[in-house]
């Protein structure tokens, strides 16, 4: 079937995934592009329904388990996508409902209403290339399932749990664990002079503008920040995000090369 009407039923569906209101009511979310259609197939996420741009019809086998899948016009694949070149493929996913876990493992990472979509995407993004077991979000942290959010995330959206919800509970949840707590603060101490982070750590990272609340910041074991040695005020949270991370998941010293001494 060939859909080539941006009225038809089945891409109404798919444009009402741009909006929160709409992932909400359908309990799915878009996918955009041959990899993030790729992963989230991948991961097992049961994939509702699939438009592929006509005369591009092998990127159906990106997902060979959805429900529906059909061929769709240009204007109508340019018409669901938010992308600013879509890619040929388009699709809606059932929304995952993670648990927290009864005895968690390893590094997280938190968001505390943490604004831009693209932060947030490359923040779960990096915690995947980090090795982290999985990433807690505030109730006012962007959406992880906005199309922007999936997209920056690149595929790794599908392969760490992601928990929403009030986050000084989860926070004392993961203390109650064990967990260390650190989050990343301009008052804390300084990063590379702190002393290692144990195997069960919580890094979190705050608002672009405010860092992490004092509710927040008042769970927290130890508070830690990036020195300055230029004229810059801050770090985009992003970037201090994944310095963070990789300090904590594999030292904050510097790894030197074979040879060097």
């Amino acid at each position: 079937m060939l859909i080539e009407s941006v009225q038809n039923p089945k891409v109404k569906r798919l444009r009402a995934l741009q909006s929160r209101k709409g992932r909400e009511e359908s309990g799915e979310f878009l996918l955009e592009g041959r990899k993030v259609v790729a992963e989230a197939a991948k991961a097992g996420l049961p994939i509702t329904l699939v438009l592929v741009r006509e005369g591009e019809e092998g990127l159906f086998a990106l997902a060979p388990k959805a429900a529906e899948a059909h061929t769709a016009s240009a204007r109508v694949i340019e018409a669901v996508s938010a992308a600013k070149t879509p890619q040929g493929i388009v699709a809606a996913a059932r929304l995952p409902e993670p648990r927290l876990p009864e005895r968690p493992e390893g590094l997280w990472l938190a968001l505390d209403e943490v604004m831009d979509p693209g932060n947030v995407g490359t923040l779960i993004r990096t915690a995947d290339a980090a090795g982290a077991a999985g990433v807690l979000l505030s109730e006012n942290t962007a959406d992880p399932f906005s199309p922007k959010v999936v997209r920056s995330a690149a595929g790794s959206l599908f392969h760490l749990p992601i928990l929403r919800g009030e986050l000084a509970g989860l926070v004392a949840a993961f203390r109650e664990a064990g967990y260390t707590a650190a989050a990343g603060d301009l008052r804390g101490e300084d990063f590379y002079a702190a002393p290692p982070f144990p195997a069960r750590t919580l890094i979190i990272v705050g608002n672009e503008a405010r860092g992490p609340r004092e509710t927040v910041l008042a769970l927290c074991d130890r508070r830690v920040k990036l020195p300055m040695a230029g004229r810059a005020e801050s770090l985009n949270v992003a970037v201090a995000g994944g310095i963070l991370l990789y300090g904590a998941a594999f030292g904050t010293g510097v790894r030197r090369g074979p040879g060097e001494s």
